[in-house]
């Protein structure tokens, strides 16, 4: 990852000593940090938007616990990585069953940087490459959030996002809608994705946020198509033309 490529986080903690030393490490990251104090106040805005990282300042019976539930549950956010602060060996053994993936102890020393960027920022950046990308190259005409179009080249595709290459101006946080007849299929397919990266040669990554669970299925089944073709299982002319089976 690089400065433009931008994780989130919330950070569930009211402790001074972990605020501080988690947010000096977060902004050497470049990962951007919400604090809630209040793990209720985390559990609904969680409903309501998607952090790559949580990380969990945990003591039994202070709610957190709760959080990393909601997460783990099926159905819940499988890219989002569960870091929980933990006071000694017990309490780690309780939230690891409640589903965080990563424990640090208490209280936080010098080495915290280390242990972090080895136990938790390389899982985040390998939960985000390890979802298998195709690439493409299709010219589409996305809409941004005021319906107005946004040409873009859409350079690779995956379960959980897209690969954009772009001219003009694109954000990070830049919502893009776009309607697509994948090669194929006889369904269009439409989503909504969110630009999390960019860098200055005019690339992006977005991921999806509101796609049906009819177009995600639809996407599925062509990725894995796309999978049997690139290992021979079924002939490559099935997606001849592909390059004009799109639809924007």
């Amino acid at each position: 990852m690089t400065p433009d490529m931008k994780f989130e986080a919330l950070l569930v903690s009211q402790d001074l000593q972990v605020l501080r030393r988690t947010l000096e490490t977060m902004e050497d990251l470049s990962i951007d940090v919400d604090i809630c104090g209040s793990p209720s106040r985390a559990l609904d805005l969680l409903t309501r938007r998607n952090v790559d990282l949580v990380i969990l300042d945990y003591d039994e019976g202070n709610g957190t616990a709760e959080i990393a539930k909601a997460l783990s549950k099926p159905g819940g956010r499988l890219k989002t990585t569960i870091a929980a602060l933990v006071d000694g060996p017990f309490s780690g053994k309780q939230i690891t069953e409640a589903g965080a993936h990563v424990l640090i102890q208490k209280p936080l020393t010098d080495n915290f940087k280390s242990y972090f960027r080895t136990l938790v920022y390389s899982r985040m950046v390998w939960d985000w490459r390890r979802h298998p990308r195709y690439a493409v190259r299709w010219l589409v005409a996305a809409k941004d959030s005021k319906d107005r179009p946004v040409p873009v080249t859409m350079e690779n595709i995956s379960r959980v996002g897209v690969g954009l290459s772009f001219v003009g101006k694109l954000l990070v946080d830049d919502i893009l809608t776009f309607r697509l007849l994948l090669p194929g299929t006889n369904q269009i397919i439409r989503f909504d994705a969110r630009v999390l990266w960019r860098l200055r040669d005019n690339r992006a990554g977005a991921e999806f946020v509101n796609i049906s669970t009819v177009d995600a299925g639809v996407l599925d089944t062509w990725l894995q198509s796309r999978h049997r073709v690139k290992h021979g299982e079924i002939p490559q002319t099935t997606f001849l033309s592909e390059h004009r089976a799109l639809s924007v």
